[in-house]
């Protein structure tokens, strides 16, 4: 095996959203000497992969901020999806509609490749690179700094050496061990991703009238349900959520194509209304994946020493998934782990552009963070990491909830409750308004010729 050795400042490990806008705010905003130092290593050998899940809605107070941050709002604009934010909740036994929610705008929905496609695409073009599996993370001999070693395309070993290493790395993070032992729990939920294609859509336009442009929650009370979403692509993905022990899927679906078809599947949710089993009779079964639903603690913390230690390697810090992954329930991992990465930028950027010597850094020459410098990002990075935990602890908790109540013995019943108290109100429909003026016009009439008005 080929190896090879490199030196640089900020080793982002994880190309996802989070990383990838840290990366973006970090060009922007560093000292221009210190950007060439600044790296991003993902997995994935290319940019574009069907394993980026389906579509995602941003809110105005984290992951359109941040967009905002790094000017990349007007490319997200360009890119979202009308309609994406309408969600329905359907009674899975009757096939009736219990929740219509239209929307406010303030949540528009873009699907995640489009969302990778737009902070890939703003990024220096050596910023990331691909294909490199990262085999282990460990103190450097000097103790100042880390060492990694990355597999890359099976047949390269690389060696970095990072005095500051990001972990965004996601659920399964191998950087969250270096801060805490603490690793995902099982949520007792697994989904079932199958997809309906857009000509089959096309074929059954009745399947875009029963579950909508946007999100749809197909519940019963006993612990199973479908979660169809439209994604911008034009296919309707399907969520196929069963309450479940974590190794159920496992034990009941080897390997074998035949076993997690159309009939196995539809097995699966018998006594479900004809109009939800149409659905699965028109899903593709060639792209079917399983996902267990796993989730960090909601109060999870770690502490920090007050500088990195001899021994004990140079500044190390999480984002995103890789600190507080959570359950999709609360729809809030993307955009906490957009606004991590805002946070972090800030702290990052404002202390090293101001407390080294920026003039004196070349391409070719690697910065060293002085003992100072080390102090000051380790303060800083401790009161980010209190702002983040106390974030994450509070949509931790409601993500759990959610779950919970999604697949409660009285759900949907329990889930419209708790969705009626969470949904802002829609925006006027036009249907709405015509009915609002129509009955104002109605009554004020009746109301003047009681008056004696005419």
């Amino acid at each position: 095996m080929t190896e090879s050795k490199t030196d640089v400042l900020v080793a982002i490990v994880g190309a996802g959203p989070g990383g990838l806008l840290l990366a973006a705010y970090l060009q922007k905003h560093l000292a221009p000497s210190l950007v060439p130092h600044v790296k991003v290593y993902e997995t994935n050998y290319v940019r574009d992969t069907k394993s980026h899940g389906g579509s995602l809605d941003l809110h105005q107070d984290t992951g359109l901020y941040a967009l905002k941050s790094v000017g990349l709002l007007n490319k997200f604009q360009e890119k979202k999806r009308d309609g994406g934010e309408e969600m329905r909740v359907i009674d899975a036994v009757s096939g009736g509609l219990l929740l219509k929610h239209e929307g406010n705008g303030h949540r528009p929905e873009i699907d995640r490749q489009d969302l990778r496609d737009i902070l890939i695409d703003s990024l220096h073009p050596d910023t990331i690179n691909f294909a490199h599996h990262l085999m282990s993370s460990e103190s450097s001999p000097t103790g100042k700094s880390w060492t990694l070693t990355f597999r890359v395309r099976s047949f390269i070993k690389k060696t970095i050496t990072a005095q500051i290493l990001i972990g965004a790395d996601g659920a399964w993070s191998r950087i969250r061990a270096l801060l805490t032992p603490e690793k995902p729990i099982y949520s007792g939920v697994t989904f079932v991703d199958i997809q309906i294609p857009t000509s089959k859509l096309e074929e059954h336009p009745e399947i875009e009238q029963f579950v909508g442009r946007g999100i749809a929650f197909i519940l019963s009370g006993n612990g199973r349900g479908l979660i169809p979403q439209r994604n911008g692509s034009g296919i309707l993905r399907i969520y196929a959520a069963l309450r479940v022990p974590e190794m159920w899927w496992d034990d009941n679906c080897p390997d074998d194509e035949e076993v997690t078809g159309k009939p196995q599947i539809k097995a699966w949710f018998e006594g479900f209304n004809p109009k939800v089993l149409a659905l699965l009779d028109a899903a593709d079964y060639q792209t079917v994946a399983y996902r267990k639903i796993y989730a960090l603690p909601p109060d999870l913390t770690w502490s920090r020493p007050p500088i990195p230690v001899e021994g004990k390697g140079g500044i190390v810090v999480l984002l995103g998934d890789s600190a507080h992954v959570m359950s999709p329930f609360a729809g809030e991992g993307v955009n906490l782990a957009l606004r991590d990465a805002l946070e972090l930028g800030k702290t990052l950027s404002a202390i090293l552009t101001r407390s080294m010597d920026c003039s004196a850094v070349t391409d070719s020459m690697t910065p060293t963070l002085s003992e100072n410098t080390s102090r000051y990002l380790n303060e800083g990075i401790a009161a980010y990491e209190s702002l983040m935990f106390r974030r994450a602890k509070q949509a931790g908790v409601e993500s759990a909830e959610n779950i919970d109540i999604c697949f409660d013995p009285d759900s949907p019943r329990t889930f419209v409750e708790k969705m009626r108290t969470l949904l802002p109100p829609d925006r006027l429909s036009f249907a709405t308004v015509r009915w609002f003026g129509r009955t104002i016009w109605s009554e004020g009439w009746k109301w003047a010729e009681r008056e004696g008005w005419w």
